[in-house]
C-alpha cells in the first residue's frame, strides 16, 4: 500500500511539473527547414500547390477534399492519421511563395506554413517556415521536449523528396 501511495504522489508531482514547464513555454514558435530538389521552381510549386494530388506521395495523408472557397480563399480538408484538419491558402505567388494556414479554431494548435522556393544549382531550394502556436500546456510541453517542432516539416520534405526520386536531407 505504501508503494502505491508513493507511485501516485510521484506521478502527480510529474504531472504538475509538466504543467508548470508547459505553462512557462511560449505559446508561439517558429520552425524552419530547407532542402534542395531536382525540379525547376515552377514544377516544385505545382506539386506543393496541388493538394488533391498529395495523397499519392505525402506519408500519413489519407484524404484531401477541396472545400467551397471562403472569402475568396481556397479551403482544403486534409485527413491524416491525426484526424481531419482544414487548411486555408492565404497567399499564392507562383513560383516563389505559397502560404497556408490552419483554419480550424477547435484544434489544440494552429499557425501558418510559408513555402519559399528559389532557383538553385540543379533545381530548386525549398524553405518551409512554420509560425505556429500550441494552446494546451501539456501538448506544448510534448511538442517541445518529446516530439520535435520540426518533425512535420521534415516528414513533408522527406515525402516530397521521395516523390522527386531523391532522398532529401533537410537543414535549418
Amino acid at each position: 500500500m505504501k508503494i502505491a501511495i508513493i507511485i501516485i504522489v510521484v506521478l502527480a508531482a510529474l504531472i504538475v511539473l509538466i504543467a508548470i514547464v508547459g505553462a512557462m513555454l511560449p505559446r508561439e514558435h517558429r520552425a524552419t527547414r530547407a532542402a534542395n530538389f531536382p525540379l525547376k521552381p515552377d514544377e516544385l510549386f505545382s506539386i506543393i500547390s496541388d493538394h488533391a494530388g498529395q495523397t499519392a506521395w505525402r506519408e500519413g495523408l489519407k484524404t484531401v477534399e477541396i472545400l467551397p472557397p471562403s472569402g475568396g480563399r481556397v479551403l482544403i480538408k486534409e485527413t491524416s492519421s491525426f484526424g481531419p484538419m482544414t487548411i486555408e491558402v492565404i497567399e499564392k505567388s507562383p513560383p516563389q511563395r505559397y502560404v497556408t494556414k490552419i483554419a480550424d479554431p477547435d484544434l489544440a494548435f494552429g499557425g501558418t506554413w510559408t513555402f519559399e522556393i528559389e532557383a538553385a544549382l540543379g533545381g530548386s531550394r525549398l524553405r518551409i517556415t512554420e509560425d505556429g502556436f500550441v494552446k494546451n500546456i501539456f501538448f506544448r510541453f510534448m511538442s517541445k521536449f518529446i516530439f520535435s517542432q520540426t518533425a512535420t516539416i521534415e516528414s513533408y520534405l522527406k515525402s516530397l523528396g521521395t516523390k522527386c526520386g531523391r532522398e532529401i536531407k533537410s537543414e535549418p
